[in-house]
């Protein structure tokens, strides 16, 4: 270190070669000023930059780090100002992406910044990079991860939120795109759609093109047919009508096929209905009616 360096060893290196004189503070190229200041010894400056440049500290640091390392030393104000400003600038951009920092994990970021030399993206991308998904308060990744799960939804495929959030964690970093998830989540709704790939590729969702089918539920269940989630069988088999003897998809079932399914199929609670009860009470009155119980 620098107080290792006697005063007038210091003084003869900054007289001698006065561009290096910052370097002296790290302990691998001071020694090397040392030698190359040693009277008799008549190192050029081209030689000790060579020397300089074979050691571990330069080939090991970027040369952004570096910089970073020289302002420190020569000029602690000017390190310390623009130190405080990145952190700032950290801590904003992990408020907006709803990621919450520890000041400990500030720091360790703004002096990564500081080293590598990262600009406002990359940033944003380390931040983005450091985010837990259980820790995430509301920002850009949660309404992110949020969208993605409505656009998933709107294709009728599962979508974990574990999934959800790396996809979302992934365009805060600008490595993906939210149109590039739906391309995914397209994707995803062919392969367990087949049927229904022309039309998906003309730009419909599977939602959709289940909507009629969302309808016949309502009215037949009494339940809400913006509630139904295709992503769960006992809905998507609407549209994945299977061939009886084959067992493949020949495509959605018929409108009447739906309708008997849900009154049929224990699954759909179809007895429980304020609709059963109703059928089973106008078929009551038909058949007394029939046997002259009723008038």
């Amino acid at each position: 270190m620098a107080n290792q360096i006697p005063t007038d060893v210091a003084s003869q290196i900054i007289d001698q070669y006065p561009a290096f004189a910052p370097f002296m503070k790290i302990p691998e190229v001071a020694q090397l000023l040392i030698e190359a200041s040693t009277p008799g010894q008549q190192w050029t400056t081209q030689k000790l930059q060579a020397a300089i440049q074979a050691t571990n500290w330069w080939k090991q640091t970027s040369q952004p780090g570096r910089s970073w390392q020289v302002t420190q030393l020569t000029d602690p104000a000017t390190a310390a100002q623009t130190a405080a400003q990145t952190a700032v600038q950290v801590h904003q951009l992990a408020a907006t992406e709803g990621i919450p920092l520890s000041a400990d994990e500030v720091t360790f970021l703004t002096q990564d910044a500081m080293s590598n030399g990262w600009n406002a993206q990359q940033i944003q991308q380390n931040i983005a990079n450091n985010a837990s998904r259980k820790s995430l308060t509301a920002g850009t990744i949660q309404k992110t991860s949020d969208d993605l799960g409505g656009i998933a939804q709107s294709y009728g495929i599962p979508l974990a939120p574990a999934t959800a959030f790396q996809w979302a964690q992934k365009i805060a970093a600008g490595t993906a795109t939210q149109d590039g998830f739906t391309a995914w989540s397209q994707d995803q709704a062919k392969s367990l759609y087949p049927t229904l790939a022309k039309h998906i590729d003309q730009g419909m969702t599977v939602q959709q093109l289940a909507n009629p089918y969302a309808q016949i539920a309502g009215q037949v269940l009494g339940v809400d047919p913006n509630s139904l989630d295709l992503s769960n069988p006992k809905w998507g088999v609407a549209l994945q009508s299977r061939d009886a003897k084959t067992g493949e998809v020949v495509g959605p079932m018929s409108m009447s096929d739906w309708a008997q399914k849900l009154r049929s199929d224990p699954v759909y609670g179809y007895d429980h209905t304020v609709n059963a009860k109703l059928d089973a009470t106008n078929l009551a009155q038909q058949l007394g009616q029939q046997m002259g119980f009723t008038s």
